[in-house]
């Protein structure tokens, strides 16, 4: 079983440099998915730097949009890009090699996940990674906003796009904790 590590790339290279270096502990293959196009349809530069993250090269499965529709290049407002979906299910040409038995990680770039927490997966489902949030460094941890659900990971044979599994919402299961019973006297002293 192979872990591949799969997400869409702009020009964050600062956080694709973190991202490589914590995660390829736990990963086997990263696939990088960078567009010609960006998300609101203007045409752009590609800016991924194989040379700048070399180390990585052998485990990097790159992959290039270039294949936008028309249809699918207009200005989202508010709602979700046409573009991002599509160059998210790009992921697909990524996995090409991959097995049924592999582990398929979808993200944002930005969206890190603590794969140290991997074996608590049940590998009949679908999860979703309840992530911390940080702004501007690793040790700045916004406390005002609760995590961010971003990541998803699935066996590749329950893969249907990439997309499809970005859209799958998390379940917050109502319960209560009851730390400690104890009766009135235990709790005087």
């Amino acid at each position: 079983m192979a872990i591949y590590d799969c997400f869409q790339f702009f020009n964050e290279e600062e956080i694709l440099d973190i991202r490589l270096n914590i995660l390829s502990p736990f990963v086997d293959y990263f696939v990088i998915v960078e567009s010609s196009y960006d998300h609101q349809g203007n045409k752009r530069e590609l800016v991924f730097n194989k040379k700048k993250f070399e180390k990585f090269n052998h485990k990097i499965n790159y992959i290039i949009v270039n294949d936008v529709s028309h249809s699918i290049i207009k200005r989202h407002q508010g709602g979700h890009s046409l573009i991002e979906q599509h160059q998210r299910n790009a992921i697909m040409k990524g996995l090409e090699k991959s097995s049924d038995s592999d582990l398929i990680i979808i993200s944002d770039v930005d969206e890190i996940p603590d794969l140290r927490k991997l074996n608590l997966y049940n590998k009949k489902n679908y999860a979703v990674f309840s992530q911390k949030m940080f702004n501007f460094k690793l040790n700045l941890m916004n406390v005002t906003e609760s995590n961010w659900h971003g990541s998803r990971v699935c066996l590749k044979k329950n893969l249907k796009s990439p997309q499809f599994l970005r859209n799958i919402k998390f379940k917050k299961y109502p319960f209560w904790r009851l730390d400690k019973i104890r009766n009135i006297q235990i709790i005087r002293i």
